[in-house]
């Protein structure tokens, strides 16, 4: 539900419970100026209106409650745009801009008077080559981290099949070796047999 002007207003500039701090003076002159837009019409010329056209002066009471509710609507609106455009940091970015250029001496270039989009023609194509030439950049320094990627995991990969053949290998001795032990253990067994069954 809506709440009342004054609370759109924030008059006291207090911020809500868990919200970023904002520049009230910022925010509440807007807020002024969308309330005197709501209520810009008075009672008095709207009224004047109503006997032109022979309308019931009950219509005054009405009028009252459309622009309250109006700069009521106005208010909120502009709070939230506030809050979800990030308003705050967008106004805290061109304060910094505004003090890291306020004793500069050199002119910016503006554009002149008429068509303008001809004039800025060449600074896009200097803002899109300079963007192109970023992300180039950025593009070659990922595929130069995935090639390095790629040589590591060769690497390791390599290595792995290298300790592979050599368990195989090690498999392959040590069932030898079984078996030969095996072997010579029939072997010792047999004769010790042989030789007690001729004692």
């Amino acid at each position: 539900m809506p709440g009342s002007a004054e609370e759109g207003s924030l008059g006291d500039g207090a911020p809500e419970k868990g919200a970023v701090p904002h520049d009230p003076g910022l925010r509440n002159a807007v807020v002024q100026q969308l309330e005197l837009i709501a209520t810009g019409v008075s009672d008095e010329e709207f009224f004047e209106w109503l006997k032109l056209r022979g309308a019931n002066v009950n219509w005054v009471r009405m009028f009252d409650l459309i622009k309250k509710q109006l700069s009521i609507d106005l208010v909120e609106e502009w709070n939230d745009m506030w809050e979800t455009e990030n308003l705050t940091e967008k106004i805290n970015t061109l304060n910094q801009l505004k003090e890291k250029y306020k004793n500069e001496t050199k002119q910016a270039w503006r554009p002149e008077t008429g068509n303008i989009k001809p004039q800025i023609t060449n600074l896009d194509v200097q803002y899109l080559t300079r963007l192109k030439n970023h992300y180039s950049k950025l593009v070659t320094e990922k595929e130069d981290k995935l090639n390095k990627l790629k040589e590591e995991l060769t690497d390791e990969w390599d290595q792995l099949r290298t300790y592979q053949n050599q368990i195989r290998e090690a498999q392959k001795r040590n069932s030898l070796m079984c078996k030969s032990i095996d072997k010579s253990l029939k072997e010792n067994i047999n004769t010790i047999s042989k030789a007690y069954s001729k004692s």
